[in-house]
């Protein structure tokens, strides 16, 4: 292991470790004999053209710092790329439930179905100690419902099925781990999406109604206002479907069902005309598949259907 000392006012890095940088004085320092502290080598280090308390002393800072990421490794038990590992588990068995990534770094685990039946409980993913706790529980029990993150930090939670299909929509805030009743969608609906857009509206489309069979209707959530308001409707009623935030602001629709008649048709939402119109089909029908917005703008569509499906496609 190599130690290179910059000069005045740059960083020093020490290669080996996790991007750790020191910033020193002048100095040249230059490795002799490596010493083990537990499985790794650390080199003591000589200064040179340095006062020799100067050149103990960065010694000692270096070693420190050495030493402390070593025990980071150790604690994080940081496993080998491309691998999984186990994690704590969650306080509660659940299933069709939400996860929504909050801008703390925590994850929101909301509502769901068990053996007990519908749950209105939540818990909160801390990834720093690996370890879930409960939070507060929603004013409704719900399965199937929709999870958003809004720009001010709270979390859109919306319809799913409590019972019956719902319309209701609640409001997560992390400040306080509680959830609080906010406008009621003007459609209950299950198995839609919700897409936050860019001027931080949510876009709920589709989805089943209440013995209605999908719906081709759309609606609006304004944070400000806290109401939902009509917009145009889909050129298809579907459900099982995805809807994904492209760069340019519009949303791409994509698949689903009805009445189990399986879709490869696609459709844009315009927030600035508040539209849908048709686009590209897919190559194969499918059904709750995923569609994930890619860093080249192309979304990468794959699986679904009502047979497991291996294919994949990419819509541009």
């Amino acid at each position: 292991m190599l130690v290179t000392l910059s000069r005045e006012g740059h960083n020093t890095r020490v290669p080996g470790s996790p991007q750790l940088d020191v910033v020193v004085p002048i100095f040249r320092l230059y490795v002799i004999e490596p010493i083990r502290v537990g499985d790794a080598s650390i080199p003591l280090l000589q200064s040179c053209n340095a006062k020799k308390f100067r050149g103990v002393l960065q010694q000692a800072v270096i070693l420190a710092l050495l030493c402390a990421s070593l025990t980071i490794f150790a604690n994080t038990g940081i496993a080998q790329e491309g691998t999984f590992v186990t994690t704590g588990s969650m306080s509660t068995a659940r299933t069709i439930h939400t996860a929504t990534l909050l801008n703390n770094g925590q994850v929101l685990i909301a509502g769901g179905n068990n053996s007990v039946g519908n749950l209105a409980s939540a818990e909160l993913y801390n990834p720093v100690t690996g370890t879930f706790t409960p939070t507060g529980s929603m004013t409704t029990a719900r399965n199937y419902q929709t999870a958003t993150l809004l720009n001010n930090g709270m979390v859109l939670i919306a319809g799913g099925q409590g019972g019956s299909t719902l319309a209701s929509a609640e409001l997560y805030d992390p400040a306080t781990g509680t959830f609080t009743s906010t406008g009621s969608m003007t459609t209950a609906r299950i198995l839609n999406t919700a897409t936050l857009l860019n001027n931080g509206m949510v876009l709920v489309a589709g989805g089943n109604g209440t013995g209605t069979g999908a719906a081709a209707t759309a609606e609006l959530y304004d944070p400000a206002t806290g109401t939902f308001t009509s917009t145009g409707s889909m050129t298809t009623a579907r459900a099982f479907h995805t809807a994904t935030l492209l760069n340019n602001g519009m949303v791409l629709v994509a698949g689903g069902e009805l009445n189990n008649t399986y879709f490869s048709t696609a459709e844009l939402y315009d927030p600035a005309t508040g539209t849908f119109t048709s686009t590209g089909s897919m190559a194969t029908a499918r059904g709750a598949h995923t569609a994930t917005l890619l860093n080249t703008g192309m979304v990468l569509v794959a699986g679904g259907g009502r047979q497991r499906r291996r294919h994949t496609r990419c819509y541009c």
